[in-house]
């Protein structure tokens, strides 16, 4: 679904990643992991365009993303931030705004029940709880119906209670929905718990790749 081949980033003159390889699996929970500073936002950043790579190739279903329009691309593959940004307004608004650019209609109602935010539609969105603003971020992705969503650190910044919340949410809409899902994280063992298969990267390289997880469940 998605592959990059021999992937490399520079930035002011520092080599942020090095030769990079691998691929991603239609419907397959991917994870990324390591520490801060090992490029895997950066990483991210290449898949979804908002940076382009410095070396090498990356791959949509076969098309290299630069033959892909950037909008089209940020449809299809759509970015996540650790930190949500949310519209002023109502939660409706966050989620009908980026459908209506792209002329697609949205169930709203049936969106915020996925994610567990029933009834939310009128609230503001800058008054939702860290976990709240983090769903209805998810809840604006699903609305765009992507072939893959990239989460990076979703529940860094959150409580132990919403994290959890969160890790629930997301295994259970990559079930239900059967969208492939790439996430970075630094907590090896959430990695464990969530993911399939994956990377480690330290200082830009891969230093591990295969299998992450055993078969259990959040």
């Amino acid at each position: 679904m998605i592959e990059l081949r021999r992937v490399s980033k520079v930035k002011d003159g520092k080599k942020i990643l090095d030769d990079i390889s691998f691929r991603i699996n239609k419907g397959e929970f991917f994870i990324i992991q390591g520490e801060s500073g090992s490029g895997k936002t950066t990483l991210l950043r290449l898949m979804n365009r908002l940076e382009e790579a410095t070396s090498g190739e990356i791959f949509v279903q076969g098309t290299p993303i630069r033959k892909i329009p950037p909008q089209e691309l940020r449809r299809r593959v759509i970015l996540v931030f650790q930190e949500p940004r949310l519209f002023q307004g109502s939660v409706e608004r966050n989620i009908r705004f980026a459908p209506r650019h792209h002329g697609m209609a949205v169930d709203v109602e049936a969106l915020l029940k996925a994610v567990g935010l029933e009834g939310y539609e009128r609230r503001d969105a800058f008054s939702l709880s860290g976990g709240e603003k983090q769903r209805l971020a998810i809840a604006r992705a699903l609305a765009l119906k992507p072939e893959a969503i990239l989460l990076d650190e979703p529940t860094s910044a959150l409580d132990e209670a919403s994290k959890k919340e969160v890790e629930k949410l997301i295994v259970e809409l990559k079930e239900t929905h059967g969208a492939t899902v790439v996430m970075v994280t630094h907590d090896l063992e959430q990695g464990r718990r969530l993911g399939e298969r994956g990377i480690i990267l330290d200082k830009g390289k891969i230093v591990y790749q295969g299998r992450i997880r055993g078969p259990e469940n959040v």
